[in-house]
């Protein structure tokens, strides 16, 4: 693995061995989802314990390695290859410590050759710095159900700040504002900063915008109109007039057949127009 990553450096990163490479790609990425704990499903909705937003320069190669490799030895393989660069770990896990194989490979990856057993997975995320260049090295690790290994490795070349998932994004002074209703405290600090701003702009009128993934076309429909509903009602009891809320639920977003590397499971905007 070639991790130059446009940032005029060249680190190369070779799995322990390789039958087979499924996917070798490189792009430049603004909120790639950087997982740092188990993944999980809970009510029809795919995340991990911990994640944050990093934007920068992703290569993600998959390997298919083989059915008479140890699915242990060649995780660590990986990882003894940035030990000389004090490789900080981040989150590490194995087993049924990991979550559920099915939502790392289908939902937060994307790539359904990495869907295997629960019991015989290894994630591992670490961050170093080389020649001042901060990175981030993840890599999953599963056995599937023929005994064959498939490893995913991600390397990216961070450009800017860490921004946690749960994070307030946007510029109110623009008339904008993003967050993940999944997070309660956001979800206050949202309602706090819209009420103040239509209370300072009576002229002004809100635009909640719903959005949802992780389910059917028709689910995701559903989920995002409840989602705006939600924020409308909560508004409305914060003391914003009904009459200057519209909502507007359009299901999903921002993925595509690369996976959902751009994006949360559910986005509230709201537009001050």
């Amino acid at each position: 693995m070639t991790g130059y990553c446009g940032y005029g450096y060249a680190l190369e990163i070779k799995p322990l061995q390789s039958d087979h490479m499924v996917i070798d790609r490189q792009q430049e990425m603004n909120g790639y989802r950087w997982f740092q704990g188990a993944a999980k499903k809970v009510s029809g909705r795919y995340f991990a314990d911990k994640e944050e937003r990093v934007n920068g320069m992703l290569h993600r190669q998959v390997w298919e390695i083989g059915a008479d490799v140890d699915l242990n030895e060649a995780h660590q393989f990986i990882f003894s290859q940035v030990l000389p660069y004090n490789a900080d770990v981040i989150f590490d896990c194995r087993g049924l410590d990991c979550g559920v194989s099915n939502v790392w490979a289908n939902q937060l990856f994307g790539v359904s050759q990495l869907y295997g057993r629960d019991t015989e997975q290894d994630y591992t995320t670490v961050s170093f710095v080389l020649d001042k260049q901060p990175y981030i090295l993840s890599v999953y690790t599963v056995q599937r159900g023929n005994r064959r290994v498939y490893q995913l490795v991600d390397m990216l070349a961070l450009k800017g700040d860490v921004v946690p998932v749960s994070e307030v994004v946007g510029n109110i002074e623009h008339g904008h504002l993003a967050f993940n209703p999944e997070d309660l405290q956001d979800r206050r600090k949202a309602v706090e900063l819209a009420v103040v701003r239509l209370a300072e702009h009576p002229e002004l009128r809100l635009l909640i915008v719903g959005r949802s993934t992780g389910g059917s076309f028709s689910q995701n429909l559903e989920d995002s109109r409840k989602l705006a509903g939600q924020e409308k009602t909560e508004l409305v009891t914060a003391g914003v007039e009904e009459s200057r809320i519209d909502t507007l639920g359009i299901g999903d977003y921002d993925s595509d057949a690369n996976g959902s590397l751009l994006t949360i499971n559910s986005l509230v905007e709201l537009w001050f127009r």
